[in-house]
């Protein structure tokens, strides 16, 4: 982990940056611009460098794949899954799906956006957690709008 994740720009980025966004600053302008980043800049990397602390995946699950043009003739599923939760519970021996902006972990999500389709995160939600806590079965992760947003 570097002591400096995030960088604060040179005053030389800082012009090339305004430049580009129609400004023109002095050297006054750079270097009060400088400083009033700088705080917010330090406060990110102590934030970086502290330890993470994430929950335990307690539920054992395969990576899931994307489903066939046959299994999603109405292209309602991202990915398809299975991880069953809890031996008991109210749910047991109920099926869901997730819509695709929530975290399951080592199963990739998009979130509806190309962008984020590498994603793979390494926690579960909180909701997933309390539908295999109690004996649910994730079956996969449903479409979803760009980003989550309805666009309205």
């Amino acid at each position: 982990m570097s002591l400096h994740t995030v960088k604060v720009p040179t005053r030389e980025q800082l012009s090339e940056v305004a430049a580009e966004l129609g400004f023109t600053f002095t050297e006054a302008d750079l270097a009060a611009h400088l400083e009033a980043l700088r705080p917010a800049f330090e406060a990110y990397n102590q934030l970086d460098r502290m330890p993470d602390e994430l929950p335990p995946v307690s539920y054992p699950r395969l990576p899931g794949r994307r489903p066939s043009p046959e299994e999603n003739r109405h292209g309602a599923w991202y990915v398809k899954t299975e991880v069953q939760g809890a031996a008991a519970g109210k749910l047991k021996g109920k099926k869901i799906a997730l819509k695709d902006n929530i975290c399951l972990a080592g199963v990739p999500m998009m979130n509806g956006a190309s962008t984020m389709e590498v994603y793979v995160p390494d926690v579960d939600g909180t909701v997933v957690t309390r539908i295999l806590d109690a004996g649910g079965t994730v079956v996969g992760e449903t479409g979803c709008e760009y980003i989550g947003f309805l666009g309205r």
